[in-house]
């Protein structure tokens, strides 16, 4: 019931303060933070699915998209085609896309949705360093409302409050936006290029080697909050 008051202000708000949220594509670039504002990037190493290693300074001087999902999570698995979609055709651009799954079953479990969405961009499953360390960043909620397309700026959440969650890691390490909730592709698309093209021109590379949310249940002061009706329990593997 909170997270229902929660939307509909954000939807009063974006009604009455039209110069503080934008719209569509335009608003998504809106959405990114200040250079002067953004934090380094949690680092990590874990394996992928296909059994290589991955750190996240190994993607410096890319565009790093970080798409936590899980295989339970509907508007997740809704996304994850969009996410291929511009791994193939922005990967010899700069961009990296990186799915971290926040499931706690088996990796050939996992493997088995990702080989069923044709995924073939890297996916590590979440430790709880990992998951504990993204939770918390500030974030904004990505909203629809029928074709209307909603950018607030200014974070109400934090990160992994719902998935899906996307994180966009600029070419410097510093996270630049934190989004929960389906994602509209092309307002990815904005938001990844706009970081693209504001790179300093010597960290640009071209080449590089080797997509409604589900609210989890957040701890508050040693209790788990009950909550609503439709979410399920998020819990990150173990280390």
């Amino acid at each position: 019931m909170r997270w229902a008051w929660v939307v509909l202000a954000l939807i009063i708000c974006a009604r009455c303060h039209q110069a503080d949220s934008q719209t569509g594509a335009a608003g998504a670039a809106r959405a990114l933070a200040d250079a002067s504002e953004r934090v380094p990037a949690p680092d990590f190493h874990l394996p992928t699915l296909a059994g290589d290693s991955l750190t996240l300074s190994s993607l410096r001087g890319r565009v790093v998209v970080l798409n936590f999902w899980a295989t339970w999570c509907k508007p997740c698995l809704k996304e994850m085609p969009a996410l291929e979609e511009l791994h193939r055709t922005m990967a010899s651009q700069g961009v990296s896309i990186v799915g971290v799954s926040v499931d706690t079953a088996d990796p050939s479990f996992i493997s088995h949705f990702v080989e069923r969405l044709s995924v073939s961009y890297p996916v590590i499953v979440a430790n709880h360093s990992l998951t504990d360390a993204y939770s918390q960043l500030p974030a904004r909620l990505s909203l629809r409302i029928g074709s209307l397309r909603i950018h607030p700026t200014v974070p109400i959440v934090s990160a992994l409050d719902a998935l899906p969650t996307t994180i966009l890691v600029d070419p410097q390490g510093r996270i630049a936006a934190s989004l929960l909730g389906l994602l509209h592709i092309e307002d990815l698309k904005a938001m990844v290029n706009h970081l693209r093209e504001s790179q300093p021109a010597q960290l640009r590379l071209t080449s590089w080697q080797p997509a409604q949310p589900h609210w989890r249940v957040p701890l508050r002061r040693g209790r788990v909050v009950s909550p609503p009706p439709a979410c399920r329990r998020f819990r990150p593997a173990s280390s």
